[in-house]
């Protein structure tokens, strides 16, 4: 008796292993080679980066402006949006944007707003910008997927809200993560704030990825756009942290020994490119990597670099990544794929 409680005690450790054990292993990492942009301002602190054409979308985080829009032919930046401030058509740090057929949509993540510029507008002193609509005050990020129809990540009871038009909530689904064994205890708000998800989609089809720091999931949503179903789950590298929830203030913290972890995501119609950090504190030590995965989650190949990589998006039609590194100072680069 003694010895079957003894192997069902090393069967159910073996099982925590397994369980929390790094699903994604590329063991073969290529220098990336890369190429300067010569980006003819000084660039601020880049959120994020997106491309529509010849057009470099900057999302900046302390700027005058928040969005520069910069023309890659002319060597010239375009256009600057939205400046910082509480009066009409200015806005306050940190937004989000995507784009949604011909237009920009952009995010303001402290006031829960939502509004939209034409991208035929964009030119010094035309942009017409308007509110779409305000997502719950749960959001923290957002993405169109079709028909007019929004995803969103946050607080929710669970991972992911789906909005209309109007904001208000069609369906949420997904469960969030619990490969630490603490987890299953704590309460939806707490995982949330664990789970932090951006989102990207896929260019051609009806598929999207959501990550948080150590977490990667896959969904198609081809078959029933609002119950997506999830393709793929993946966890990085193991994670764990210290929290505080008293009630009216809730606040995380990832454990000394953990990973860094995801930074940054791209999508292409064929790859998902992974921005991945494995250093343990802000002193780099190791490399920074771009694990790149196909849409059903299988490895394909990885590249390091020694400098820091913050955002990154990629061009099908040239077959180039664009990324932001600091340089010290942030820096405008490209790649091949």
């Amino acid at each position: 008796m003694r010895k079957i409680y003894i192997l069902l005690i090393i069967g159910i450790l073996s099982f925590q292993c397994v369980k929390e054990k790094k699903q994604l292993e590329l063991h073969s990492f290529q220098p990336l080679v890369y190429t300067s942009v010569p980006y003819p301002e000084i660039l601020g602190i880049t959120m994020q980066i997106a491309k529509k054409g010849n057009l470099v979308f900057l999302n900046d985080f302390r700027g005058d402006s928040l969005i520069h829009i910069y023309d890659m032919e002319k060597n010239q930046v375009l256009d600057k949006l939205i400046p910082v401030g509480n009066g009409p058509n200015e806005l306050i740090s940190p937004l989000e944007i995507s784009f949604e057929d011909s237009d920009l949509i952009v995010l303001s993540r402290q006031t829960s707003d939502v509004y939209s510029i034409p991208l035929d507008s964009l030119s010094y002193g035309n942009e017409k910008m308007s509110l779409k609509f305000k997502v719950p005050l749960q959001s923290e990020h957002l993405l169109p997927l079709k028909d007019s129809l929004y995803l969103t990540t946050g607080y929710f009871e669970k991972r992911y809200a789906l909005l209309d038009n109007k904001g208000n909530i069609i369906n949420t689904f997904g469960e969030y993560p619990a490969y630490w064994s603490k987890e299953k205890d704590l309460s939806s708000r707490i995982k949330g704030m664990f789970h932090q998800s951006e989102l990207a989609k896929h260019p051609q089809k009806d598929r999207f990825v959501s990550y948080s720091s150590h977490i990667l999931e896959i969904y198609d949503y081809s078959t029933d756009v609002h119950q997506p179903a999830l393709i793929k789950n993946i966890l990085l590298s193991k994670y764990s942290y210290n929290f505080v929830d008293n009630g009216t203030m809730l606040s995380t913290d990832k454990k000394p020994d953990v990973e860094r972890g995801i930074t940054a995501l791209a999508t292409s119609p064929d790859c998902i490119y992974i921005v991945y950090n494995p250093n343990k504190d802000q002193n780099l030590k190791e490399d920074f990597q771009i694990q790149i995965i196909d849409w059903d989650g299988n490895p394909l190949k990885a590249f390091k670099l020694d400098k820091k990589i913050t955002c990154l998006t990629i061009d099908e039609k040239e077959n180039k990544a664009y990324a932001i590194i600091e340089d010290p100072d942030d820096s405008l680069i490209t790649f091949d794929l």
